[in-house]
């Protein structure tokens, strides 16, 4: 975990997913000239929360990014769409293929000039990763997938040290599977960034039988943070 400038909290999640394949030709013969064999990734969905409380324990607000399905890349390799990271051509009749992910996101410590404080992280992604084999002028064919997800669950510590969260396996078989993958779109590490909701200001209280309640001097919610504590971090993967 890494303090950013800007009062920003990295949250990593650990341990990686790492994918692995053999793609081989079901005759053991070469494949056609420039057959290329890689990963494709879908995020179904993702929803990644801050939970912030000011000095008396109180709620003071959450920050949230969400995404909905959309194709996944790592976007630090620049594959070409729809891969998830560079293919590998198949110059004979198998080739190896891998790939990683460790998705995390970056949070605001605090907010409203640090009269909030960040306590706790919820939420949760999903995902579905395929192998798969693209012939020369046709569409990527899937050959097998895994769905997995992470966790954000966590609680965060006075040295904003997370402490929960993880990443689990779901289910997996052969072919497409009953999703097909996103192959087009925007990529969730490119994606719009979070934004801070303060919590709802408390109600008034109710006036007495024959009188009017005194509900004293009242206070607006801090509209946001400041520009020397952004509000708004892009989430990372």
């Amino acid at each position: 975990m890494n303090m950013l400038p800007g009062h920003v909290l990295r949250v990593p999640q650990a341990p990686e997913v790492t994918f692995t394949a053999d793609v081989e030709t079901s005759d053991g013969h070469p494949a056609p000239a420039n057959t290329q064999a890689g990963f494709l990734q879908t995020l179904h969905s993702s929803n990644r929360v801050g939970h912030y409380r000011d000095a008396n324990g109180a709620s003071a607000g959450t920050f949230t990014v969400s995404r909905q399905s959309s194709m996944d890349q790592d976007t630090d390799l620049h594959p070409a769409a729809p891969w998830y990271n560079p293919t590998l051509p198949m110059t004979g009749p198998t080739v190896h293929v891998g790939g990683r992910d460790a998705p995390y996101f970056d949070v605001p410590h605090d907010q409203n000039e640090g009269a909030a404080m960040l306590t706790q992280l919820s939420g949760a992604d999903h995902f579905r990763t395929w192998v798969a084999v693209k012939l020369p002028g046709q569409a990527p064919t899937e050959l097998g997938w895994r769905d997995w997800s992470v966790s954000w669950r966590a609680t965060v510590d006075a040295s904003y040290f997370a402490h929960g969260g993880g990443v689990s396996l779901g289910a997996h078989g052969e072919g497409r599977g009953d999703q097909a993958p996103e192959t087009s779109g925007t990529p969730p590490n490119l994606g719009s960034v979070g934004a801070f909701q303060p919590a709802a200001a408390p109600a008034a209280a109710a006036a007495p039988p024959g009188g009017q309640a005194n509900s004293g001097p009242t206070r607006s919610p801090d509209a946001g943070p400041t520009a020397a504590h952004p509000g708004n971090a892009a989430p990372r993967r």
